[in-house]
């Protein structure tokens, strides 16, 4: 690989058998952006060397093998899940039983290579460790929450926070307004959207269920693409 290119995928072994090794090697070697970062001759405590050897890589991947001694690759399997979660773990055997098989994905395993290693197997796994990633990684994008509050009625906190949600979808920006109003407020009168039958505060009550596809159903659409939760339309 290039030293200009970027390592995207790093794959290390634990206990590997020579010849799956080297053809692991020389297939990887055609994978712009991955590199085989070694081959590690023991299980017991080799888990914090692999770590370190994958920290650089945008994807991080370990392939053990379990046909050597298949106690101390669940060991490793399992202390690598619970200290690098990060690092997904692939299992390479010469074994299709299905014990050994749910075992290992037990174990904390993500793929379960079979002998001779197959190039498209080892690729199609890799690909799914990199979706993954990609997933875990945007799932650490926190959103922020602004919060706009008078002092007394007629401050203008309802126009000030609707022309700021307004702004915030007119860049793209996911944005939803909360109307937190205990009853009759104004943000959708102000938008155009009409009335919602549920409000926030029974959104609020239904927290133990709540998933996107719930959510979807309180909100209120607007043409800007900003999103409402809107306030109770009676009082109570």
């Amino acid at each position: 690989m290039s030293p200009d290119t970027p390592t995207r995928i790093a794959v290390t072994a634990v206990c590997l058998d020579p010849t799956s090794y080297k053809s692991l090697s020389h297939f990887l070697m055609g994978v712009p952006g991955s590199v085989v970062v070694g081959n590690f001759d023991r299980y017991v405590g080799s888990e914090r060397d692999v770590a370190r050897a994958l920290e650089r890589a945008q994807s991080r991947v370990c392939i053990i093998d379990y046909d050597q001694n298949m106690d101390e690759a669940i060991w490793i399997t399992e202390r690598l899940h619970a200290e690098a979660p990060d690092v997904y773990v692939f299992a390479a055997s010469s074994y299709p039983e299905p014990q050994r098989i749910i075992a290992a994905m037990r174990a904390g395993c993500a793929e379960y290579l079979l002998k001779p290693l197959q190039n498209q197997n080892v690729i199609d796994g890799l690909a799914r460790a990199e979706a993954k990633q990609k997933d875990r990684a945007r799932s650490k994008i926190r959103g922020k929450v602004v919060t706009v509050i008078g002092a007394k009625g007629g401050t203008g906190v309802t126009t000030l926070a609707l022309h700021l949600a307004r702004e915030l979808a007119a860049q793209k920006r996911k944005c939803v307004l909360i109307d937190q109003h205990p009853a009759l407020g104004d943000a959708s009168l102000y938008l155009g959207t009409g009335r919602h039958q549920y409000s926030f505060y029974e959104l609020a009550g239904n927290t133990d269920r709540l998933d996107a596809e719930l959510l979807q159903g309180f909100l209120l659409h607007h043409d800007s693409g900003l999103h409402l939760l809107d306030s109770p339309e009676a009082l109570d």
